[in-house]
C-alpha cells in the first residue's frame, strides 16, 4: 500500500488533478469535469493505475471499474496512525468525594458461651388436643371362610367357529392356472355370515416352463377381499402364495381368491398344486 501511495505522490502532479467539491472529490479526466462519491461512505479512494505509462486513474468503484491492463488501488482518506506520546506529569490531587452507600452485611460471628441457667418459670396453660395419629400396620390375615354357593351359569360365548376349503391337485395339467390371455380365474370360494373373520390364503403352483435360452420366470397375481398380492418364480420351480388379513362383514358375504400367471401364452404350463382358505371367527376386531 505505501509503495503504491509513493507512486501516486510522485505521479500526481503530472498525471491527475484533483481538488475538493462538496465532500467528494472533482477529477479532470481527458478534458471532461465528473464529480463522483469520492471517498465512498467508509472514507476509502479506489483508483486505477497503469505501470507501461506511470498514471493513476480515480473512479468511483459504485459506478465503474478498472479496464484490462489497469491495476486496482485504494487509500484511506485519513492518514496513518501516528506513535503513542510519552505519559503527562501527574495532575493536582482533586477534592474529597463524598460519602460512599454503607457496605454490605459482615457474616455472622461465632456464638458466644452458654449463659446460666435462668430460674423455673410458671407452669404454663395446658395445650390442645394433638391431631389424630397414622393409622396402624395391618393386622394378619383372618382365616379362610366357608365356600358359598354356586353361582348360576354364564350365557354361552360366540365367535371361534372356523369356515375352510382347502385341496391338494396331481400337477398333470389339468388345473392350469389362468394368464392374460384366459383371464383370471377363481381358485377358492367361501360362504360367510356376518361377522368379524380373520383370514388366510395359501396358494401352491409349479412353473413348468422350462424353454432354453429365454427367461421361464413367471409372476403370479392374486386377488382377496380387495387385497392384491403377487410373487415370483422360476422356471421349474414351485412356489407359494400366502395371505393374511382382518375382515369385517356387515352382512353374508361370499369371498373369493382368483389368481393368474403374468403369461400371453395360453399354453402357458403354470399349474396350481393346492390351496387352502380359512376364515376364522372372533368376537372382536380393531382395524387401524
Amino acid at each position: 500500500m505505501m509503495r503504491v501511495l509513493g507512486a501516486f505522490r510522485r505521479l500526481a502532479a503530472g498525471k491527475l488533478s484533483v481538488g475538493a467539491l462538496g465532500g467528494g472529490l472533482l477529477v479532470v479526466l481527458a478534458g471532461g469535469v465528473a464529480v463522483a462519491s469520492i471517498p465512498d461512505s467508509t472514507g476509502v479512494i479506489y483508483g486505477c493505475y497503469t505501470k507501461s505509462t506511470g498514471t493513476i486513474r480515480i473512479i468511483d468503484r459504485s459506478v465503474t471499474n478498472c479496464k484490462t491492463g489497469e491495476t486496482s488501488i485504494s487509500w484511506n482518506q485519513a492518514g496513518v496512525q501516528g506513535p503513542t506520546g510519552s505519559q503527562g506529569p501527574q495532575g493536582a490531587q482533586g477534592p474529597q468525594g463524598p460519602q460512599g452507600d454503607t457496605g454490605a452485611a459482615g457474616s455472622q460471628g461465632s456464638q458466644g458461651p452458654q449463659g446460666p441457667q435462668g430460674d423455673t418459670g410458671a407452669t404454663g396453660a395446658t395445650g390442645a388436643t394433638g391431631s389424630t395419629g397414622a393409622q396402624g400396620p395391618q393386622g394378619a390375615t383372618g382365616a379362610t371362610g366357608a365356600t358359598g354357593p354356586a353361582g348360576p351359569a354364564g350365557a354361552a360365548g360366540g365367535g371361534g367357529t372356523v369356515y375352510e376349503k382347502r385341496r391338494s391337485f396331481d400337477l398333470t395339467g389339468a388345473t392350469q392356472l389362468g394368464n392374460f390371455t384366459t383371464g383370471q380365474q377363481t381358485v377358492v370360494s367361501l360362504n360367510l355370515p356376518a361377522g368379524n373373520y380373520e383370514i388366510y390364503f395359501t396358494l401352491s403352483v409349479t412353473n413348468g416352463n422350462a424353454a432354453a435360452f429365454q427367461d421361464n420366470s413367471r409372476d403370479i397375481f392374486c386377488d382377496l377381499d380387495g387385497d392384491r398380492f403377487f410373487t415370483n418364480i422360476n422356471g421349474g420351480h414351485d412356489g407359494e402364495l400366502a395371505w393374511h388379513k382382518a375382515s369385517v362383514l356387515g352382512s353374508a358375504t361370499t369371498i373369493s381368491a382368483s389368481c393368474k400367471s403374468e403369461d400371453s401364452n395360453p399354453t402357458s404350463s403354470v399349474y396350481i398344486g393346492g390351496y387352502s382358505l380359512t376364515a376364522i371367527s372372533m368376537g372382536s376386531i380393531n382395524i387401524q
